[in-house]
């Protein structure tokens, strides 16, 4: 089997670092050959375009306004089988070549609900078209939902039917997982971008009524809202920006527990990392957040923007014991990166044979 996966840029975001995680150790599987091609020009302080490279993937940059015969042509060259898009714009062009090619498998990977995440992102308007351009293009390609939580929506609003894989990422060895709770003030991390769908303007209003504790945010953004969040960190003694990182590690491995207050979620990267360092988790009552603690109780919920319900939670947390060896252990039955493509590989094989039927 041969699959092209067609993705935005290389840049390190969630849909990017779910392919990697996917195709990683593609090597392991006799009849899996992955390329890739990218539509847009990548950030090279963000670029996981060598890594992927380094994996013995051939990664490819086509313009699909101007190079559309390049695409055919790489597609023709490379023998592909399956074209699986991530994210609009790939899906997008992916839609234009289910017409070209419609003896491919063509399939998408859906990492949000569009109603929701556009519109909180893009405002009602630019939003609304976004998500209408959204749901035209994924029309015609198998679909996957990235949760549990994706799947019931787009089946609940609006009547699409999807598979569910479950994002992994790759566990870190045991050693490296977090060590014991600081003893006096509990550090809570928020590790991603910052911006209105995050929430982080609510978490950071929140820990500055409450000195008992810290907020470290890992991560940058841009705009209005990142300004203000930025502004008002500045003058909170207990609340430490440290900037985007190369190396969230260490910070994973020196909080004490990871916390979000997101609106909208696919499922959480940094949510499922943070529980493969063995970091409990203090999440907002979105169905995405309760999907990743229904398996076991790695952490609370709290009702979303509700200070007083979070305020309480965080004393329960601060006051528990939690096995990080156990958090470890248990998570990495349903979120490693291997069991991600284990599932992604049987399914593409599935669709394979009932291509060939």
């Amino acid at each position: 089997m041969n699959i092209c996966y067609i993705i935005t840029s290389t840049i390190k975001c969630g849909p990017v670092n779910v392919l990697f995680n996917t195709v990683k150790d593609y090597q392991k599987y006799s009849d899996f050959r992955p390329f890739i091609i990218t539509i847009k020009e990548d950030d090279p302080n963000r670029s996981r375009r060598e890594e992927f490279r380094n994996l013995g993937i051939k990664v490819v940059q086509f313009n699909p306004q101007s190079e559309l015969d390049k695409i055919k042509s790489f597609i023709v060259e490379n023998n592909i089988d399956i074209i699986h898009s991530h994210g609009l714009g790939p899906d997008i062009l992916n839609r234009k070549l289910t017409k070209i090619f419609p003896d491919k498998i063509h399939m998408t990977t859906l990492h949000n609900f569009p109603l929701e995440d556009y519109v909180i992102n893009r405002g009602k308007v630019k939003g609304a078209l976004m998500s209408a351009l959204q749901l035209w293009a994924i029309k015609d390609l198998y679909k996957v939902s990235c949760s549990e939580a994706i799947q019931s929506k787009f089946k609940d609003k609006l009547s699409i039917q999807t598979d569910v894989i479950e994002n992994g990422v790759i566990y870190p060895d045991m050693t490296d997982i977090h060590g014991t709770l600081n003893n006096d003030r509990k550090v809570f991390l928020y590790l991603g971008d910052i911006h209105r769908r995050k929430n982080t303007e609510f978490l950071v209003d929140f820990f500055a009524k409450h000195p008992e504790y810290e907020l470290w945010i890992v991560g940058d953004g841009d705009g209005e809202y990142f300004e203000n969040v930025k502004q008002k960190a500045e003058s909170i003694n207990n609340v430490v920006m440290w900037g985007r990182t190369k190396s969230p590690s260490k910070y994973y491995k020196k909080a004490d527990f990871l916390i979000s207050d997101s609106y909208s979620e696919g499922l959480p990267m940094t949510v499922l990392e943070s529980l493969s360092y063995g970091l409990p988790v203090i999440l907002s009552d979105i169905p995405s957040h309760k999907e990743v603690l229904k398996k076991k109780n790695w952490g609370r919920i709290f009702k979303l923007d509700d200070e007083e319900d979070l305020g309480e939670k965080l004393r329960e947390v601060s006051s528990s014991e939690f096995n990080n060896v156990d958090i470890f252990n248990q998570s990495k039955q349903f979120f490693s990166a291997e069991t991600m493509m284990n599932n992604y590989v049987e399914l593409y094989r599935k669709l394979m044979e009932g291509s060939n039927d």
